[in-house]
């Protein structure tokens, strides 16, 4: 079992507080169990001494027999060995004893613990051992007063040399000894519990684990969810296989994202530069032209290349002016000024900046009236943007005799705008695509109309920095049609009159 493991810090933390609550519960145990035996033994015997001055002829015409007591003493060892038998004087010493010759080591008994015991005081009360300096022992106590009143004390030390640590009680007691075995036993079996419970509740956190060095190895890219590692329950364990699950997915998902914006980047620095080098190449062809025939092209001839180098320009500033309107929509550094304005006339200011270009390709170009005056609220300049490229999209795929249709319809929450054409359409398998930068769906880069695929990558880009969403709907040879909706308010003729005078 390896240490450095969660599993294995939660194995020893547990075995040490097992240990440590066995031997502490071991340790008062036997503490308690020693005292109560000492009180209890001290409480049957707390008259012990009295009883002996009582039953023995220690005082003889008022004098204590101190030979006397030597000779009782001496039988008592033999009776009774248990016990050991002191005579004190009042000063607490030993005048005579029973013990063995050369076993008592002290020849002074402090006396302050045995008028505790004279005094009633709570037991259990621990007095000098003669056997041994410092030690401790159980006892009874009994005065004896002489003539002129001599004071002397009784002084048994009970049990002898027995309790005087916690293993001669637990070597002592057969309960405390079975108590012992019983309670390692339960310590034992709450050890290999915790530690069966423990790896059901690391087993998760493990397989976790595994799962995330997976992931981590796969590059990131990769991550399938263990079903034993979806618990239906709500505790922290779940809380962080699911947010993980939830982190691994938007990682894969961003990481998918990058990629797809590096591939996207790639193509549209290739298209950027054919479609700027297309124009520049030609309008260069022209211009050197002109340079090397310099004289002998007549005025006619150096018009017409003229002509074509300067729609070359043209086609080279609008692109570039797409690109940096477009950078600039996408960098969030644009201040967006909305504003409360008529939709209607709007349109038909574009509408006459288009008519001569919709007339040469036999296009009719039109826009419903409006009923009520249609305030959209939105910036003005980017939707004028919008319509512009929407319009000019539909007059450039519009088959000639065709028409392009402006209707615009509000209510009391929005302005909807279509703009439909009767071109040639597009296909269904392309229309998730046309909003992409540089698409275009004939797939010609050099096409005649000198459009590189920005108008409606634009457009899009508008209507989400206001919210909107702009769809399409079209039938090849039939038709497209644009739609949006803006937020206005629709102001009746009247309170614009009120508002005016």
């Amino acid at each position: 079992m390896p240490f450095h493991t969660l599993y294995g810090k939660l194995a020893i933390t547990l075995l040490g507080l097992l240990l440590a609550v066995g031997a502490t519960y071991i340790l008062l145990t036997a503490y308690f169990t020693k005292n109560h035996l000492r009180e209890t033994s001290q409480e049957l015997n707390r008259t012990l001494a009295a009883n002996l001055i009582k039953e023995r002829d220690f005082i003889r015409n008022g004098n204590i027999q101190v030979d006397a007591v030597a000779t009782v003493f001496e039988s008592f060892m033999v009776i009774n060995p248990s016990i050991e038998l002191y005579l004190l004087d009042h000063d607490g010493k030993i005048l005579s004893y029973s013990a063995p010759k050369g076993a008592v080591m002290t020849d002074q008994i402090n006396l302050a613990p045995i008028n505790q015991f004279l005094d009633d005081q709570p037991l259990p009360i621990l007095g000098d051992d003669p056997r041994a300096v410092g030690r401790k022992k159980i006892f009874s106590a009994a005065p004896l007063v002489g003539k002129n009143n001599e004071l002397c004390y009784l002084y048994v030390v009970l049990r002898g040399e027995n309790y005087d640590s916690i293993s001669d009680v637990l070597g002592d007691s057969y309960i405390l000894r079975i108590g012992s075995w019983v309670t390692a036993g339960s310590l034992a079996l709450a050890l290999i519990s915790g530690l069966f419970l423990f790896s059901q509740y690391t087993r998760r956190l493990t397989r976790l684990s595994e799962t995330m060095t997976q992931f981590r190895n796969s590059d990131l890219s990769q991550h399938t969810p263990n079903v034993e590692l979806t618990p239906q329950s709500e505790d922290e364990i779940g809380k962080l296989e699911s947010s993980f699950n939830d982190l691994a997915k938007r990682v894969i998902l961003q990481l998918k994202e990058l990629r797809e914006t590096d591939t996207y980047r790639c193509d549209m620095v290739a298209n950027i530069s054919h479609d700027l080098r297309t124009p520049l190449a030609s309008m260069q062809g022209y211009l050197e032209t002109l340079l090397l025939k310099d004289g002998e092209l007549d005025p006619e001839k150096q018009r017409e290349y003229i002509e074509i180098a300067l729609r070359h320009s043209h086609r080279m500033g609008k692109l570039i002016k797409d690109l940096f309107e477009l950078a600039r929509l996408d960098s969030g550094d644009i201040d967006i000024d909305k504003t409360n304005f008529s939709l209607h006339e709007l349109a038909f200011d574009i509408m006459q900046k288009h008519q001569l270009d919709a007339e040469q390709r036999g296009i009719s170009l039109s826009c419903n009236d409006a009923n009520d005056t249609c305030n959209a609220y939105g910036d003005i300049g980017l939707i004028e943007r919008v319509l512009e490229n929407l319009i000019e999209n539909a007059i450039r795929h519009c088959n000639q005799n065709g028409s392009v249709k402006i209707n615009i319809t509000g209510n009391s929450n929005n302005v909807q705008v279509r703009v439909t054409d009767t071109g040639k359409g597009i296909p269904s398998d392309e229309l998730n695509h046309i909003f992409n930068r540089f698409y275009q769906v004939d797939k010609h880069r050099t096409n005649k109309n000198g459009s590189a695929g920005l108008g409606l990558a634009i457009v899009k880009r508008i209507l989400d920095l206001h919210h909107s969403d702009i769809e399409v709907s079209s039938e090849v040879d039939k038709g497209t049609e644009f739609s949006f909706a803006l937020g206005c308010a629709i102001t009746q003729a009247n309170t614009s009159e009120h508002i005016a005078t």
